[in-house]
């Protein structure tokens, strides 16, 4: 059975409790990962730089290893003890985040190509999906959070328009059945 990407439009507005609890689950999953850096660095000292790239963004704590997207270079990097690593590159793809989907892959937002992008536990292109169940195409995936139970949710961004109501959507996409 395919992935079916399903749509809810949060408008300026409001959002659904959908939304809401999800960002509430990824402020946490920001402040336990500030927390663990405060932890582990020591609360007295200042903050350690641990790696850097072009325009970083989209932390993602999994499995002993904190990844995070490189928007700028096309590129998703892991950080492990011995240093920074490439762990999936997509020419024009332009990731803003990456998400636990299903038991043992990851979604990629693909802010500028416009796409979300399975990918393996190894960094391998698995699937690629430029549109929603109802037709609609992902115009430009943003932020995302896994339920942690495989589920994967994502954001494309409200562009602001002079003719337009200011509008974005808010996407679920849960693992494919077997």
């Amino acid at each position: 059975m395919p992935v079916s990407i399903r749509k809810t439009l949060a408008t300026r507005a409001g959002f659904g409790n959908e939304l809401n609890n999800s960002r509430k689950r990824l402020f946490a999953f920001y402040v336990s990962v500030v927390v663990f850096f405060a932890m582990y660095t020591g609360a007295h000292a200042g903050p350690t730089v641990i790696a850097s790239g072009a325009y970083p963004e989209g932390l993602l704590w999994h499995g002993g290893r904190l990844f995070f997207a490189e928007m700028g270079s096309d590129r998703i990097s892991v950080v492990d003890g011995v240093g920074k690593k490439e762990f999936w590159r997509d020419s024009d793809c332009g990731p803003t985040a990456l998400s636990p989907f299903g038991t043992s892959a990851f979604l990629v937002n693909c802010h500028l190509g416009k796409q979300v992008v399975e990918i393996s536990a190894d960094g391998v292109t698995l699937r690629r999906f430029f549109k929603a169940a109802d037709g609609g195409a992902l115009q430009a995936p943003n932020a995302s959070v896994s339920d942690g139970r495989g589920v994967c949710s994502f954001q494309t961004p409200a562009f602001l328009a002079l003719t337009h109501q200011r509008r974005g959507a808010w996407f679920t996409c849960p693992p494919q059945e077997k």
